[in-house]
Parts: structure tokens; C-alpha cells; sequence
């Protein structure tokens, strides 16, 4: 049987030790350079960019800020936005509609959106009944104020708002003094659906 082998010779020894030094000779350099050995000659051209500058060193580079500029004018107007949500499971729905009254104290309706009539049953309650609409589930908002214009300061008292028992398109409005006493006054009423 014919053995062959390789001998171990000066040269392969050398070439070996040489592959190691060239791999792991470039590593170790760049882990254990010098302090400050790297300088502007050893830079490549445009090898440092802003995002490899620190903060400090960024700030130092700024200069002063300039005056503002003047404002821009607007752009156009965005798409509106969607239907917000109606009801306790999440559905949506559209927008709610906004129902209104200016009433007097004598119960004359002055203006208004959604109103069929408005009367006085007594001085300080009063009736609004909306054209052909349920406001059972709605929002009502009752103010005093002034019914007609030109007249800037209302009376200083109390409203409340009620759905009227016998009618689910109507609203019943009282008013009264800072004692609790029945007072005619003049109100605005908002409903909201």
C-alpha cells in the first residue's frame, strides 16, 4: 500500500501564518487604532455626513436662525370628514339637525327652523311644537335671552325644558324669577337630533 502525504515545509507554515495575519491583522487595526491617528489625510472624500456628526457637533456648525418669513398663503379647503358615530353600538349616522326657536315673552315665535307653532299657556310656561318631528330622544337647550333685536340684556331668572306628556313633538318651557316664581320672559330653544 502507497501512503501519501504532504510534508510540512517552511513555506506552507509561512503562507498560513501570512492568511491569518491579513485576515485578522485589518480587524485588529481598526479596533485598536491610536487616539487621534485618523486625520483629514486618511478621510476619504465625503466619508462624514451630517448623520454621523454628533449633536455638539451639529450645533457648532449652525449658524444664528434668520428673521421668520412672511405667512403662506391658505390651501384649499380639505374633503369633509365622515359621520361621526350615532348610537351605542357604533353605527354612524349623518350629522345631527339642528332645530331652533326665538320665542317673546308673550309667547310670539320670533324665528326659528322646524317650528310648526310656539304659544304661551301661562306667563312663564310656554309651548313649542316642532313640524312633524319626534323629540322625544333629542337634545333640547333652553336660554333666556332677548326674543327681539335691539334688545341686549334678558332677564335675569331660570328656564327649564320638558317634553310635553301629551305630545312627542312638542316641548313645554318654563320660566321663572331668581325665587322660583313664574316669570314671562323671552328665550332661545335648541334641539338637537
Amino acid at each position: 500500500m502507497h501512503r501519501s502525504g504532504r510534508k510540512l515545509t517552511y513555506a506552507n507554515v509561512m503562507a498560513t501564518i501570512a492568511l491569518f495575519v491579513a485576515l485578522g491583522g485589518a480587524s485588529y487595526a481598526a479596533i485598536k487604532l491610536p487616539k487621534n491617528s485618523v486625520g483629514a489625510k486618511q478621510l476619504k472624500k465625503e466619508a462624514v455626513t451630517p448623520a454621523k456628526l454628533s449633536g455638539a457637533a451639529k450645533s457648532m456648525l449652525a449658524g444664528p436662525a434668520g428673521p421668520k418669513g412672511d405667512k403662506g398663503a391658505p390651501g384649499p379647503q380639505g374633503p369633509g370628514g365622515d359621520a361621526g358615530a350615532r348610537g351605542e353600538r357604533g353605527e354612524t349616522g349623518p350629522p345631527a339637525t339642528a332645530l331652533w326657536a326665538v320665542v317673546d315673552s308673550n309667547g310670539e315665535f320670533v324665528r326659528g327652523k322646524g317650528i310648526s307653532t310656539t304659544h304661551e299657556r301661562q306667563p312663564g310656561e310656554y309651548q313649542v311644537e316642532f313640524f312633524e318631528r319626534n323629540v322625544s330622544q333629542c337634545d333640547w337647550q333652553a336660554t333666556l335671552a332677548s326674543g327681539k333685536t335691539g334688545i341686549f340684556l334678558p332677564p335675569l331668572g331660570q328656564i327649564a325644558v320638558r317634553l310635553d306628556p301629551s305630545d312627542d313633538e312638542s316641548l313645554d318651557v318654563i320660566t321663572t324669577n331668581d325665587e322660583s316664581h313664574a316669570m314671562a320672559a323671552s328665550f332661545h330653544l335648541a334641539v338637537f337630533c
